[in-house]
């Protein structure tokens, strides 16, 4: 593998556990990882009626569909994968949630080509054998769009948070110190929550002036939107939406250069 991210530091935004692929692949190309994770995560309690409540809407759902690894996490330790699903279809948006469901031994029925919920809210829409009752569960910062789409197209669909996502304060300092410093060359967001809590971390500093010639790498359109929204200018977007394909974007980028 080319060494053509040698002499890069490339900040990391998501947590260690998250982003191992991405630091193994910056390694590969020669380049420096620099890991600030911007969120954490933590679990929604459930109380006994709660639990219950969630085991109904379950059993009553004829699919079940997940839009990130984080949210299987948080699922099956609520729900036992072998014995809670019954006869429900699962779908994921992308291959990496897919991965992280069958390390429970799961069946994925459905992923889109592209990793969007659009895109499988598209195909759950026109596609007629895909029909009846939609169960998501989701983490509190998840935008209500696919639940939206799909119920306007006759679903019925009722969504659970399951976690909650939260700016990580302990890394204030360094994301200060090395964008001040100006000790890092690109920066990876890998969800629009990282692109806003980056912001909220840097708030009350005037710092646009000194990203202006770091390259912005956005795992995909979304987030894309929500970065050129606080005035960045993502140069990077992959094609495909997973960390690998970011890195590997990275990498192509400054080939190109």
């Amino acid at each position: 593998m080319t060494q053509v991210l040698k002499g890069k530091r490339i900040m990391i935004t998501r947590n260690a556990r998250q982003s191992r692929d991405m630091e193994q692949m910056i390694l590969d190309y020669g380049g420096e990882p620099v890991q600030v994770p911007l969120m954490t995560y933590e679990p929604v309690l459930f109380d006994k009626n709660d639990k219950c409540q969630l085991l109904n809407d379950i059993k009553s759902s004829d699919w079940l569909v997940f839009t990130s690894g984080n949210t299987v996490k948080f699922f099956f330790d609520l729900v036992d994968p072998q014995k809670d699903l019954h006869q429900v279809k699962i779908a994921a948006v992308g291959v990496k949630t897919k991965a992280v469901l069958e390390t429970y031994d799961l069946k994925v029925d459905f992923v889109p080509n592209t990793f969007t919920a659009d895109a499988l809210a598209d195909i759950f829409c026109k596609d007629g054998s895909k029909r009846g009752s939609v169960f998501i569960p989701m983490g509190q910062l998840a935008k209500a769009k696919l639940k939206s789409q799909l119920t306007e197209a006759g679903f019925k669909v009722k969504t659970k948070v399951v976690y909650n996502t939260m700016i990580n304060k302990a890394s204030q300092q360094l994301l200060t110190d090395l964008v001040f410093g100006d000790k890092i060359d690109v920066i990876t967001f890998a969800s629009p929550s990282a692109v806003t809590f980056f912001t909220e971390l840097l708030k009350g500093y005037d710092y646009h002036n000194l990203l202006r010639n770091k390259v912005i790498a956005c795992i995909g359109a979304v987030t894309a939107e929500q970065a050129a929204s606080y005035g960045f200018r993502p140069s990077v977007v992959p094609e495909h939406y997973t960390g690998k394909e970011l890195i590997q974007a990275v990498a192509k980028f400054y080939m190109e250069e």
